[in-house]
């Protein structure tokens, strides 16, 4: 049955879901942002400001993407967002310029890292970009959506098997071999072996058990009384006979001073260790990674070497959760260092890496001398 006239109801304007569209972006699960040519946002802003937990933008003098949420390359960036040498690596800035030259939707992972309060964090994005016009002017519409917590769990889960599956299969490997061995001599040398390598898969399995806790902000550390070269000696002697190590060496410095200071060991142990094990890598066979310690009044400096030089491109996305140069979802090992050092020892991690100095990673923490 057909309704009179009379009868309708003709919607208002205030009505029209054209009108309640702000309203309505703001229910949907993802960040809807509209920038405009310059790459400012117009639209959106909340909703960026709660993907990084933030009333207030990280940077006030601009309005892109990255100030918004505190992007520390746009931080360092005098143009702010979009400005920077590392911005050309950037997924957001990718997929907007993309989108912009095509004239399309274009969609990108983006990993970001902002600053809030002193501290470092992450979030894993991802970004499409779309062209959209309204009243002559052109704007690009854009979805951001946090992946931060799949990729997360993804990252832990690859990692995880990828590492334990090759400690195991060592382990069985050399099982294998001391049943054919017929010197005693040589099966205690290979008894010591296996030995090794199960306290390596034992080590590896706490060390993702600690990363997960540590995700979560409820790891509890336990600083004990500890000697910085007795420290630095268990790290070489945990990875003297890792296959990272194979046609390597790993030394403490001569020059290292031993002086004893509260600290907790095993999370700082687990972050020079994370850090020599990349050294190993990135060393040509015949090589040495070294590593050293020294006292500076209120700062004590661990640092981890290695006579080769990290691309200017990698340089940009270390310390970020899902980069790595090893492959998909094995970017937790520089990450790791970071969230251990800064949130839970309380220090800072940095390094250079030039031709004429090699790389070195730098550890700068708190000392409470004993």
């Amino acid at each position: 049955m057909s309704i009179p006239v009379s009868e309708r109801h003709e919607p208002s304007v205030k009505d029209q879901p054209s009108s309640r569209m702000p309203e309505l972006l703001e229910k949907i699960p993802v960040a809807v942002v509209l920038l405009d040519e310059n790459r400012q946002v117009v639209f959106g802003r909340e909703r960026l400001l709660s993907l990084a937990g933030a009333e207030l933008p990280g940077r006030a003098d601009h309005d892109g993407i990255g100030d918004l949420v505190g992007c520390v390359n746009s931080i360092a960036a005098d143009g702010g967002c979009g400005t920077a040498e590392a911005c050309s690596l950037c997924g957001a800035f990718c997929a907007i310029s993309a989108s912009r030259e095509r004239g399309a939707s274009v969609t990108r992972e983006c990993r970001l890292r902002y600053r809030r309060d002193e501290l470092e964090n992450d979030l894993d994005l991802t970004v499409t970009a779309a062209p959209y016009e309204s009243g002559g002017a052109r704007y690009t519409l854009v979805t951001v959506q946090d992946a931060s917590g799949e990729k997360r769990r993804r990252a832990l889960e690859r990692v995880f098997f990828h590492d334990i599956t090759n400690l195991a299969g060592g382990l069985a490997g050399l099982a294998g071999v001391v049943k054919t061995v017929q010197s005693t001599e040589e099966r205690e040398e290979m008894l010591g072996m296996m030995e090794e390598s199960a306290r390596a898969l034992l080590d590896e399995i706490d060390a993702q058990r600690q990363l997960a806790t540590a995700e979560r902000g409820e790891l509890r550390t336990s600083p004990t009384l500890t000697n910085s070269r007795s420290l630095l000696g268990r790290v070489v002697d945990s990875l003297r006979y890792h296959q990272v190590a194979e046609g390597r060496r790993i030394v403490v410095a001569d020059q290292a001073e031993s002086f004893d200071w509260m600290v907790d060991a095993t999370l700082l142990r687990r972050v020079l260790v994370n850090l020599a094990k990349n050294a190993l890598e990135a060393t040509v066979p015949g090589g040495v990674v070294t590593l050293d310690a020294r006292r500076g009044g209120d700062t004590v400096r661990c640092t981890v070497h290695n006579e080769g030089v990290i691309p200017v491109d990698v340089q940009h996305q270390l310390f970020q959760r899902s980069f790595s140069t090893k492959g998909d979802g094995r970017g937790l090992g520089t990450y790791s260092v970071r969230l251990l050092s800064e949130q839970y020892l309380h220090g800072r991690v940095s390094f250079t890496s030039t031709r004429e100095d090699g790389t070195r990673f730098i550890v700068d923490l708190p000392t409470v001398v004993g």
